[in-house]
């Protein structure tokens, strides 16, 4: 059993790997808490393997455990856990694992792991040139060609983080849930503010694709991630695929070459 950690600014998702498949074949998502003990994150593990078949968690048959972080004020407690929980080392992703692409960035050591993670997973797993777009905390996009260059991309603010500035930096616009309004020309406050989220963001990634299509004067799969791309997906104006696992299958593909 492999243990894979995507450690995000604002949650964290731990999943269980058994045999040979990519995806793991359960998940638990919690908040990232950048206090959080080395023992309070035991027990949160500990009780997840329990609850997927795991009686004694002293005794699990954990044969590894790997990070993918964006938040290192954390990972020397995903380190102390490792050990005092399964007796293991923890296998931190970084710029310098050994991976099947190349990446063509100024310093690799800044360019975020989950960027990597993703790269890496939509290499394995979809052919051809692709423009990988993950809609979370924050928004990143990132071109890589089918040979396995990773050329960098954008990085913008994220919905959840743009819905709360918004919402905290106005004295009458509420906060709103991310979803397709009801219709695009709204006739209220409330979904006005959803509908300019909603086909703001999409037009965003509509016109960011092509862009970048004119920019190499080629064709590129889309592949979203992140927790609103299935909320965006069905409106996207393109052919694309939407791969919600696409970090967690990075994670696995990466222990697999590094451990």
């Amino acid at each position: 059993m492999l243990l894979g950690f995507d450690i995000g600014n604002t949650n964290t998702v731990l999943g269980i790997y058994r045999g040979g498949g990519a995806a793991p074949e359960a998940t638990y998502r919690f908040r990232t808490v950048r206090d959080v003990t080395a023992d309070e994150l035991g027990a949160m593990v500990s009780a997840f393997v329990r609850n997927h078949g795991e009686s004694n968690p002293g005794e699990v048959s954990v044969s590894g455990v790997a990070i993918a972080s964006v938040v290192p004020e954390v990972n020397r407690r995903f380190h102390e856990m490792t050990a005092r929980y399964f007796s293991l080392p923890l296998l931190e992703i970084s710029h310098r694992a050994t991976m099947p692409i190349s990446l063509v960035y100024d310093d690799p050591s800044t360019l975020g792991v989950d960027r990597i993670v993703n790269a890496v997973a939509a290499h394995v797993e979809y052919p051809g040139d692709k423009i990988i777009i993950d809609i979370g905390t924050a928004a990143t996009v990132c071109v890589l060609h089918s040979d396995g260059r990773f050329d960098g991309g954008l990085i913008a603010p994220g919905i959840g983080t743009t819905i709360d500035a918004l919402a905290l930096r106005t004295s009458q616009l509420e906060r709103i849930t991310f979803r397709k309004p009801d219709a695009l020309v709204a006739t209220s406050t409330r979904e006005a503010i959803t509908s300019g989220f909603y086909y703001g963001w999409l037009s965003m990634i509509e016109g960011l694709i092509t862009r970048i299509e004119n920019r190499y004067n080629k064709g590129f799969l889309p592949v979203l991630t992140g927790g609103y791309a299935s909320i965006l997906s069905p409106e996207l104006g393109r052919p694309h695929t939407c791969d919600a696992m696409l970090t967690m299958k990075g994670i696995r593909y990466l222990y697999q070459l590094n451990q």
